[in-house]
């Protein structure tokens, strides 16, 4: 049975689409702007630096791209959440983006080497597009919001791909400037069952900054503070390379880690979590874990003094020989908690 299809309009930012960006689950497509305003190509270059998942990018021109780096440097308070903004004008199907990508399936006007050229064969540029698509889409993301481009007769492939290789998002449409109900009705006429697609009527400089302020709301907290000796409290956030963060392979316990807690902050949820893994930490803050052997505890805590002292030369590997469901991973996270309160 085909779902029908529903193009609902509103006024203002739907909030599903925020927790979709917090969650790294939205993608976004940004049109080519046939007007040339420039205006319109900040707002959206403001838009494009976010906390997506990727972002298709088609504007080429010099002052477009320019005015996508600049708001790179501005947004450099999402960094760390979504990675470092890394432009890719380039056809690429091997190499996987470190950070957030951002593709320029056009290539870019100012290009530095001729495979990021606006000035491509038709096949080449077809296949940096295509790539470029692709690599989206194989994020599979829940949200793609589509800024609609006024000048376009025909909707861009982000849109029209839809349903194939389980890409399936949820749709909105930013139309800044109340035109892309045609097209898109004329889509949904024909084309496969997505059920509602929402577009979003307001001004373009509207939309970015609710959505930019929604964004920095819900945005969690970044900061890595940490318990030092003396009961001193450090922001150690700028002592790790974001690229290759040795916080990938180890978790650090910062001070809302350590907060002591009460037995009813416990959720049945967290319950769920801690007897399932052994890994929640406000549970340990509320004093669940029974401690019966703390020999572990003040072997971790005497070798971490030892290094305090003498430095790294005497590093040393405190090991604990456990067996599956014994315990262990609790023992080890106790001992772990004691030395993060201790700092």
């Amino acid at each position: 049975m085909r779902i029908e299809n529903h193009l609902l309009t509103t006024t203002s930012v739907p909030e599903d689409v925020l927790v979709q960006i917090i969650e790294r689950s939205a993608v976004l497509w940004v049109g080519e702007n046939g007007s040339g305003e420039q205006s319109w190509m900040l707002q959206a270059a403001k838009l494009a630096v976010l906390p997506w998942k990727a972002v298709i990018w088609s504007p080429w021109k010099k002052s477009a791209v320019s005015a996508l780096e600049a708001e790179k440097q501005n947004a450099s308070r999402y960094n760390r959440f979504r990675g470092f903004v890394q432009l890719i004008a380039t056809s690429s199907r091997e190499e996987k983006p470190v950070g957030m990508p951002i593709y320029l399936p056009n290539g870019r006007e100012d290009a530095d080497y001729p495979e990021a050229s606006t000035k491509l064969t038709s096949i080449k540029a077809a296949a940096r597009t295509n790539d470029a698509i692709l690599n989206v889409m194989e994020t599979l993301p829940r949200t793609l919001v589509v800024l609609f481009d006024p000048s376009r007769s025909n909707l861009p492939e982000v849109l029209t791909s839809w349903g194939e290789d389980n890409y399936r998002p949820q749709v909105v449409v930013v139309d800044p400037l109340d035109g892309a109900e045609p097209l898109l009705s004329q889509w949904l006429a024909l084309g496969p069952g997505l059920g509602a697609v929402t577009r979003v009527v307001m001004p373009l400089e509207k939309f970015t900054a609710e959505l930019q302020q929604g964004v920095d709301r819900l945005l969690p907290d970044q900061r890595m503070i940490v318990r030092i000796r003396g009961n001193r409290e450090a922001d150690v956030s700028n002592c790790d390379v974001i690229e290759t963060s040795i916080f990938d392979g180890l978790e650090l316990l910062d001070i809302r880690a350590i907060r002591p807690r009460g037995p009813d902050e416990l959720t049945e949820e967290l319950m769920n979590r801690f007897f399932a893994s052994g890994r929640v930490w406000e549970a340990y803050a509320a004093g669940l874990p029974w401690q019966g052997n703390r020999e572990l505890e003040i072997e971790t805590l005497k070798a971490l003094s030892e290094v305090e002292k003498h430095g790294s030369t005497s590093n040393s590997i405190v090991i604990l020989p456990a067996e599956a469901g014994s315990g262990g991973t609790t023992l080890a996270c106790m001992a772990g908690f004691a030395a993060a309160k201790l700092g």
